[in-house]
């Protein structure tokens, strides 16, 4: 969870996804300047990134955030409890809730919107009036 916004937003992200990072940017300015709450699902898709789950599991295991996420965090940490949730990401995200890309977005009105949002869009949906 990153910020402290009563706006809060799911953010499913592939960890080298280049479509994520240019997510990132746009919620990270929104979350510094209070207007918006980030939970992070990570959803490695090891057929595009290789690396991105081995990323996935450390950021889990080192108890690592958002800004390290940006950053590409890795380590050599692959815990047994990281590897597991990352797992039980991968199988929920793909075959529950059939989500296949990053950057994918929900909001709390249930909407599911996969691609780079504006960041007009992303807090338009707290804001119905602007």
């Amino acid at each position: 969870v990153y910020g402290t916004s009563p706006n809060v937003v799911y953010f499913i992200t592939d960890p080298d996804c280049p479509h994520c990072k240019k997510a990132e940017s746009i919620l990270d300015k929104l979350v510094k300047e209070g207007k918006l709450t980030v939970k992070v699902i990570l959803l490695p898709l090891e057929i595009l990134h290789p690396d991105a789950k081995a990323k996935a599991v450390s950021l889990v295991c080192n108890k690592k955030g958002f800004k390290e996420l940006m950053e590409g965090y890795k380590s050599s940490n692959q815990c047994k409890t990281g590897k597991k949730k990352i797992e039980d990401n991968i199988n929920f995200l793909l075959n529950e809730l059939k989500i296949s890309a990053t950057p994918t977005f929900i909001f709390p009105d249930g909407e599911m919107k996969t691609g780079v949002l504006s960041e007009n869009y992303v807090i338009g949906k707290f804001n119905p009036t602007n």
